[in-house]
């Protein structure tokens, strides 16, 4: 796995270093011993696709379309006597990648070059580095269940994101997966568009959006968002991401060598994803493992009623609700009582249902998980009965038995 590099401007001296590498990797791997005319050789105008060029070799590498004129007119501006050639990220990763480099400095460093100009060529791409990047600690709820901490460097004033996504292995060794993406800024929001690379080839990875208000990023110690990627699985995954501002490049090595998430972070994001198992869906029936149980779901609509039973004298306010045949929305109906936040939810192949639920308002519970067997969705008498667990609104833990009286949606 090889990671995308970040834009490099050359000394003419290394520009033409790096062309003349180029073309004799170019000839060796295509078995010729002459260099096709320039068109033919860049892969522009009028080239014959079916025999070799730089553009058919470049776009073996790339999952995109690769412009056979970039190059030639870089060559042009050499000609012309500019001071500086500028390679831009996708084509500074085509040619090292093409060249076997692991990176941009050990593309450098390895020309025999006079130390003067070799010296030129590190300052300048010093310079570029621009001291003004922002270095984060990355951490999101990922594969095997845990959450992975990693390195984000935002660059290029604000323009591009390099993540270094960090998997510990049980021997103590890590597994490093890189995804270089340019961002964009929207009003409130900075949006990412993140490439990767596997079996050197360039592949779309990860998309994020982060909320940052109209603060400049350097002033944020955190910034918060969602991202939607693929997985070592290859599973389609979304989930939350949170990025912490480390004060350097030496502080951000240093946090991300080990493997302790902090609580205020693990609490944030632990089970905080949705993972898409790469099926093919041929029929309604094996959408998940949940599918076959979607007739049991279809008949939850209807108006409830659940009552709480304890060990105390007082017993919590009944629960009223309905859900909705259309859309299975649920809606309280009891006076006064606001649901935050439900989920329902089919288990044991069906057998069982599950509310959960956070309420707000007067409500003589606050929060409260129940389990009723899921028969009474076929009998409209009173009296089945179900347990519960939960918190009541003096922040007691409570728990007893539950029974529902339910009236399902006349068709």
């Amino acid at each position: 796995m090889k990671k995308e590099f970040e834009a490099l401007t050359l000394t003419p001296e290394y520009f033409e270093l790096l062309m003349e590498q180029v073309k004799d990797k170019f000839l060796t791997k295509n078995k010729l011993s002459v260099l096709p005319k320039n068109y033919q050789f860049f892969g522009y105008g009028n080239y014959n696709p079916d025999l070799a060029s730089l553009k058919r070799d470049l776009e073996e590498i790339s999952t995109e379309f690769v412009n056979g004129k970039y190059l030639y007119d870089k060559i042009r501006l050499l000609q012309i006597g500019r001071p500086t050639i500028k390679l831009n990220t996708f084509y500074t990763t085509l040619l090292l990648i093409y060249l076997d480099y692991t990176s941009s400095i050990s593309f450098i460093e390895s020309q025999e070059i006079e130390h003067d100009k070799k010296k030129d060529q590190l300052v300048l791409s010093k310079q570029y580095a621009n001291s003004s990047d922002l270095y984060f600690l990355s951490y999101y709820f990922g594969e095997f269940h845990t959450i992975i901490k990693g390195r984000t460097v935002i660059s290029q004033n604000r323009k591009k994101i390099h993540h270094t996504f960090l998997y510990r292995n049980q021997d103590g060794s890590i597994d490093e997966i890189y995804s270089d993406g340019s961002i964009t800024r929207g009003r409130d929001t900075i949006h990412t568009r993140c490439k990767t690379i596997i079996d050197n080839k360039l592949y779309d990875g990860d998309s994020e959006i982060f909320y940052v208000g109209q603060v400049e990023l350097s002033h944020l110690n955190f910034i918060i968002g969602n991202y939607v990627s693929f997985n070592l699985h290859t599973n389609t995954v979304s989930g939350r991401v949170i990025l912490e501002k480390c004060e350097s490049e030496a502080d951000m090595m240093q946090k991300s060598s080990t493997d302790t998430i902090p609580a205020y972070i693990a609490q944030e994001i632990r089970n905080s994803v949705i993972e898409t198992p790469h099926s093919i869906a041929k029929t309604h029936l094996v959408i998940s493992k949940k599918s076959p149980y979607s007739s049991i779901y279809a008949k939850l609509p209807g108006s409830y009623v659940i009552s709480f039973e304890t060990d105390e004298e007082s017993n919590p306010d009944p629960l009223k609700f309905k859900i909705l045949s259309t859309n299975y929305k649920l809606i309280s109906q009891s006076e006064n009582v606001y649901v935050e936040e439900d989920k329902i939810e089919l288990l044991n192949k069906g057998t069982i249902i599950r509310f959960r639920f956070v309420l707000s308002g007067v409500a003589s519970i606050d929060q409260a998980d129940i389990y009723i067997k899921s028969v009474f969705l076929k009998n409209e008498l009173s009296g089945h009965e179900g347990v519960f667990s939960g918190i009541d609104n003096e922040n007691r833990l409570i728990s007893g038995k539950v029974s529902v009286a339910f009236i399902p949606v006349e068709n």
